[in-house]
């Protein structure tokens, strides 16, 4: 059970959810980029040596990466550049590119149940927001947002009058009332990564996925904008999934669970933040450091010197209780009855993540 943790400005705002709730999990996914060639000219011609022999390679992107999040809890995936954090997000998503992209094996699962990527790429109960969001600079965010509603909310039954209130309702819930009526290029920072949350938060969804929420942010938006997320997530019952790159000791009091990669996308930890990290990295893997933030910096040096850390990090995580028990979460038939039965508690049926 994870404790609602308080606003430190003092600002009432009601997040609660109108969803129903979802499990998100997935079990050792493995994947690979595909043979470029066959799909881009560009690629083969980069691939080309002199001799005029292509020398294209499939590359290991991810490897036996497993994980599960619940409603209510914030997961952190973590892990120096390159090492495939934003691939497991576009993974997860069903926004990865299948013309370069190749989930080899793994499962991804909602509830214990299977899903297939254009299910999860279909459905609105997943929201996915992107590191560098895509806006049209000459409109103003009220403009934007109302846009969006039409596009996003068409095939919900609701009026127009429905969406503008449902605009209102979410630049509320985000703290933009201020800046309704700027224009999106002149927007600070951290007010377009609102609004980035705000085009997705729009259709409500269960799930979120969110890559790199404080990159370029000074510490106080960052802190600011990890405390919205914290709302979202607890009061709002939704899982939420996020990449931070370069966390500080105070980001991982928004967090409930991480997740490491290292090198060519390996695992090196799964757990609670709180109970289970420090105690992995200090005393299984031997690393140096009282704090969290520590582990990580050291797992994410550069290869040449992070490689011997990294590789015994991966080595014990795999032969730990904490990777068994992860099994154990993470396998389909083990956790769909346990969790249907729960979710039938709640809502008296099961909800349909792909009914939405």
């Amino acid at each position: 059970m994870i404790s609602d943790k308080s606003n430190d400005d003092g600002v009432a705002m009601n997040f609660t959810n109108k969803h129903p709730e979802f499990t998100f999990s997935w079990s050792r996914l493995c994947v690979q980029t595909r043979d470029d060639n066959k799909f881009s000219c560009a690629a083969y011609l980069r691939a080309l040596k002199f001799d005029g022999k292509s020398k294209q390679q499939r590359r290991e992107l991810l490897v036996d990466v497993s994980g599960i999040v619940q409603p209510g809890q914030i997961l952190a995936v973590m892990g120096a550049s390159g090492v495939g954090k934003t691939t497991l997000l576009k993974v997860l998503s069903g926004l990865d590119d299948p013309s370069t992209l190749e989930l080899v094996s793994g499962t991804i699962m909602v509830n214990g149940r299977v899903t297939t990527r254009n299910e999860r790429l279909k459905s609105s109960c997943i929201g996915h927001v992107e590191q560098n969001q895509v806006f049209t600079e000459t409109m103003t965010l009220h403009e934007h947002l109302i846009f969006q509603a039409m596009l996003r909310m068409q095939s919900l039954s609701m009026t127009d009058d429905d969406r503008r209130a449902c605009v209102f309702e979410t630049i509320k819930l985000l703290g933009l009332e201020k800046c309704t009526s700027t224009i999106i290029s002149k927007l600070s920072g951290g007010e377009r990564k609102r609004l980035a949350f705000a085009t997705v938060a729009l259709t409500d969804p269960s799930i979120m996925l969110i890559d790199e929420p404080t990159s370029n942010l000074d510490a106080y938006l960052a802190k600011s904008l990890m405390d919205t997320i914290r709302k979202l997530a607890v009061e709002g019952r939704r899982s939420m999934i996020i990449v931070l790159h370069q966390p500080t000791s105070e980001m991982f009091k928004f967090i409930d669970l991480l997740c490491v990669l290292v090198q060519n996308g390996k695992q090196a930890f799964f757990g609670s933040t709180n109970s289970e990290a420090s105690p992995f990295f200090a005393n299984d893997c031997g690393l140096i450091g009282s704090s969290l933030d520590v582990y990580i910096e050291q797992l994410a040096a550069p290869e040449t010197t992070a490689s011997k850390e990294a590789l015994q990090a991966v080595e014990r995580f795999a032969k730990s209780s904490y990777a068994l028990s992860l099994d154990s979460l993470t396998t389909p038939t083990n956790n769909i009855s346990s969790l249907s039965s729960s979710l039938t508690t709640t809502y008296g049926s099961t909800p349909n993540f792909f009914d939405k």
